[in-house]
């Protein structure tokens, strides 16, 4: 015969809620990632090396582009798409230029389904 009190069950019965919201939560999050990926049929390619041989060229009217990364855009262009923000394009420019000085590597995932005529910047950070 089992002998379950109250407590018990209560125990179980909380534990498998947990783990049904996390199988739920990571459910959700693949098929978010998923529709990323499959939505904008996007090549998503990543850089990963030290900035040192980069230029980083700002034109007027705020538009930030990198050149002669590994990326396969002509001169190993880099750019932004059209809705970034400021504050985003600040934060690559210091990113590169601490990477530059430092000596630490950077990765930069970019699209490149219009190579070799633009490769855009989807995100970027340092590393180790």
């Amino acid at each position: 015969m089992i002998d379950l009190n109250l407590k018990d069950i209560r125990t179980v019965s909380r534990r498998w809620r947990v783990i049904g919201l996390l199988i739920k939560k990571t459910i959700a999050f693949s098929l978010l990632m998923l529709s990323f990926t499959t939505a904008s049929n996007a090549a998503v390619q990543v850089i990963s090396s030290v900035p040192t041989s980069w230029r980083l060229q700002d034109y007027v009217g705020s538009v930030v582009t990198v050149w002669y990364t590994s990326s396969p855009c002509t001169n190993g262009n880099l750019s932004f798409p059209a809705s970034s923000t400021q504050a985003e394009i600040n934060r690559f420019w210091a990113l590169i230029l601490a990477a530059k000085l430092s000596n630490h590597g950077v990765y930069v995932y970019y699209d490149d389904t219009s190579a070799p005529a633009t490769c855009t910047v989807m995100s970027f950070g340092m590393d180790g």
